[in-house]
């Protein structure tokens, strides 16, 4: 199962609890992941998938990434990263790994990068 899915920041906001106290949010925009690649201890040497997300226009790519990415469907990616996986076979190539993994009440670790 993915434990792990990306997004972009979009801004920060308050929420009040129902003491009237108020509380600084992060808000995040979850960008659906595709599965690019499936990476497998017989071929790698550990299990994993690589997921593209945040689209990216046609002319900004180069052909060897075009190459890559046509594997898993028509879709053009800014963004390819690893995820590690107990059995990469159980996600096909094209595949959307979304906010859907979460449900209400999941405890999630969020960690960033600043520029």
């Amino acid at each position: 199962m993915v434990n792990k899915i990306y997004g972009k920041k979009i801004g920060m906001s308050r929420y009040f609890v129902e003491e009237g106290r108020s509380v600084p949010v992060t808000i995040v925009k979850i960008e659906p992941c595709v599965v690019i690649q499936k990476k497998t201890i017989a071929k790698d040497g550990y299990e994993a998938i690589q997921v593209g997300f945040d689209n990216k226009k046609e002319r900004q790519v180069n052909k060897p990434m075009k190459g890559h990415f046509k594997k898993a469907g028509d879709k053009l990616f800014n963004y390819l990263r690893e995820i590690k996986v107990d059995n990469a076979e159980n996600y096909e190539l094209g595949q959307t790994i979304d906010s859907n993994i979460f449900q209400p009440g999941d405890l999630i670790s969020v960690s960033g990068k600043s520029k």
